[in-house]
């Protein structure tokens, strides 16, 4: 109350920031509040960018973390497909694949294969999610050579490709604490470390609205 009202049109129109924040037991209040702000935002910049012929520029990050609970677009597949044409960077972070398709059910896997870029952190122990990631990842070729006998005693050798995973589940979900696999579009899939923010002076003088030091 008493606050300055929510217009999206002047969130466009600079280099602002909307944060929809709420606690964990505040969540499922909050939600049909929080869908339909972000539902508006995301309709203004559409329609910004339809008028305009052209991506917005600078483009909109969108960021939904527990999307599921927090604020679950009803048209995410879609969204999902359609936003970076549009100019608009649109992120979701999800548990698993079972949360996801607790909640879009058969659009699951739509609302998956739209999101371009997947990134997969450790402490995953939904198989479903595992085996996903396994095979988007994919499998490499080595060569195996046989041997074969027959009841004559003769023997035969041949050689032939085997295709195995380059990451199957198991080792996936024994992902060290603070590693993530990214997957991106056609590019071969990437191993790395995360970087918390606390550990970077200049990540955390952003959070925390300090001075970014400079670098000599």
């Amino acid at each position: 109350a008493g606050g300055m009202p929510i217009d999206p049109v002047v969130l466009l129109d600079g280099c602002n920031t909307l944060y929809l924040c709420a606690p964990a037991h505040e969540q499922r209040r909050l939600r049909p509040l929080f869908t339909a702000l972000a539902t508006e935002v995301l309709d203004a910049a559409f329609a910004r960018a339809a008028r305009r012929g052209r991506p917005l520029d600078p483009p909109l990050l969108v960021v939904l973390d527990e999307a599921a609970n927090v604020a679950p677009l009803a048209e995410l597949d879609a969204l999902a497909s359609t936003a970076a044409g549009h100019g608009v960077q649109l992120v979701t972070v999800w548990q698993d694949l079972a949360q996801l398709t607790a909640r879009y059910g058969a659009r699951a896997g739509s609302v998956v294969n739209n999101h371009r870029v997947k990134l997969f952190l450790s402490g995953i122990a939904d198989p479903a999610t595992l085996e996903h990631a396994s095979t988007l990842i994919g499998d490499t070729e080595q060569r195996q050579r046989t041997t074969t006998f027959d009841g004559r005693g003769g023997r035969s050798t041949s050689e032939g490709p085997v295709y195995r995973r380059l990451a199957p589940s198991d080792v996936l979900r024994r992902l060290p604490p603070g590693t993530a696999v990214a997957i991106s579009g056609h590019l071969p899939p990437v191993r790395f470390r995360l970087r918390p923010w606390w550990r970077c002076c200049t990540l955390r003088a952003r959070a925390t609205g300090d001075a970014v030091p400079k670098r000599h």
